[in-house]
């Protein structure tokens, strides 16, 4: 409540003035003057006064918290809506006289369960760190490397060594939503679970545009994917800053995969993940392949799979 918290901070105020007033005649080693003792005596009646408003606030919010538990999650039906096309003209687009729209306005909050369900069942969601922030762009320092070392020899004075460097990684961001209405009445009064069918739909969506983006987004208006930024074969430290290692084998191998785990750095390898998308070919694609071919494939799938879920 607005009320309830301007009452707090006059209350705070009042308590910072009186405090101020005792703080001086300390520092000052007297006791309150007679004006100061009359001002201190104004304060803390005005103290009181704030204590008893705030408590009926406080006693007020305590009965609404104890009541929500027992109120319904919607609304009931009223003459808003009504009153909202008579003023305003909109129309919901999904309503119960239209069969096609499905007879769907505005749903209940679905945010928690739909995140829940991002959680749980986006794999790039997992990998990433996911970060909170206020803004629309998140910054942050990354440490390049840099430092050098020198052997010295008692007696001998140190020259100065290099010094690390830091990058900063700003990355853009912009928002997904999915807006889909729907009437009371249907909510009330439909034989299926409306919104959990509408949160379950919106999840599935919302992992596979997020991990389409994280993976191979290009920057407008979405993420920009890890397959979208360069890429070279140089090693750490000498390849551009922003620009992710990559290797290249002219035959996949189980060599070649052990070789790619071992180019990142120890420190980064034990969070490392496999991530492999496993295209399996057409009937008749297979089927033109020669035997060795064939069976060549098939063990890489399995090799595909066995790493995967490691």
């Amino acid at each position: 409540m607005k009320k309830f918290l301007e009452l707090r901070q006059q209350k705070s105020d009042l308590t910072q003035q009186m405090r101020s007033l005792l703080t001086n005649a300390e520092n000052e080693k007297r006791s309150l003057t007679s004006d100061e003792a009359k001002q201190f005596d104004e304060l803390r009646s005005q103290s009181d006064t704030l204590n008893t408003e705030i408590a009926r606030y406080e006693s007020l919010a305590d009965e609404e918290r104890s009541q929500a538990r027992t109120q319904p999650t919607s609304k009931k039906l009223s003459n808003d809506e009504l009153r909202h096309y008579v003023l305003t003209g909109e129309t919901r687009s999904l309503s119960t006289g239209v069969p096609s729209d499905g007879g769907y306005t505005v749903i209940p909050e679905l945010n928690k369960q739909i995140m829940q369900q991002l959680t749980d069942e986006s794999v790039m969601r997992r990998i990433c760190s996911v970060k909170t922030t206020r803004s629309n762009e998140y910054k942050q320092l990354v440490s390049v490397g840099g430092a050098a070392v020198a052997h010295g020899e008692e007696g001998k004075a140190r020259t100065e060594t290099a010094t690390p460097k830091v990058e900063e990684v700003s990355i853009k961001l912009f928002p997904i939503y999915s807006y889909p209405k729907t009437t009371q009445e249907i909510i009330d009064f439909s034989d299926v679970d409306i919104l959990g069918w509408l949160t379950a739909e919106i999840a599935d969506t919302f992992v596979d545009t997020e991990e389409m983006d994280l993976v191979s987004g290009d920057g407008s208006k979405k993420a920009k994917g890890f397959l979208s930024y360069p890429r070279d074969t140089q090693a750490d430290k000498i390849r551009a800053f922003g620009t992710l290692q990559k290797l290249e084998v002219t035959a996949l191998s189980a060599d070649s995969l052990i070789d790619l785990k071992f180019l990142l750095k120890n420190k980064y390898r034990k969070n490392a993940v496999w991530v492999i998308s496993i295209f399996v070919p057409s009937a008749a694609a297979f089927a033109s392949r020669s035997a060795p071919s064939r069976v060549n494939r098939a063990k890489y799938l399995l090799m595909f799979q066995s790493l995967s879920y490691q």
